[in-house]
């Protein structure tokens, strides 16, 4: 119940523009993303992408994997993945795009 409670809030808040602001590499464009993944600079975008889903399994996740909704998936897959949304997404924010990425990985975890 209370990981629903928390799921529900989180969605509340991500879908209200009056929600606060996400702080962090979190608040980067796509196309800074990218332009990070070009220089080779992007560890700390990566680090705020992955400490989101560890925080959405310490505070959400109660599926039976150990590694909740990360799965099988590594650093070097969640990078790929977020290229692949920021190529078609330059606009979006990064904290839309792991809103994005928790979603898949939520499927994958079932």
């Amino acid at each position: 119940m209370r990981a629903m409670i928390v799921f529900f809030l989180l969605a509340v808040l991500s879908a209200n523009p009056l929600a606060g602001e996400i702080k962090g590499a979190g608040g980067s464009t796509c196309g800074a993303w990218l332009q990070y993944r070009k220089s080779n600079d992007y560890a700390s975008e990566l680090n705020w992408i992955q400490g989101f889903i560890s925080s959405y399994n310490q505070f959400v996740y109660s599926g039976p994997n150990p590694n909740g909704i990360f799965g099988s998936a590594d650093y070097r897959s969640i990078a790929v993945w977020m290229d692949n949304y920021c190529m078609t997404h330059p606009l979006e924010s990064v904290y839309r795009g792991t809103l994005e990425l928790v979603e898949e990985l939520k499927q994958r975890a079932h």
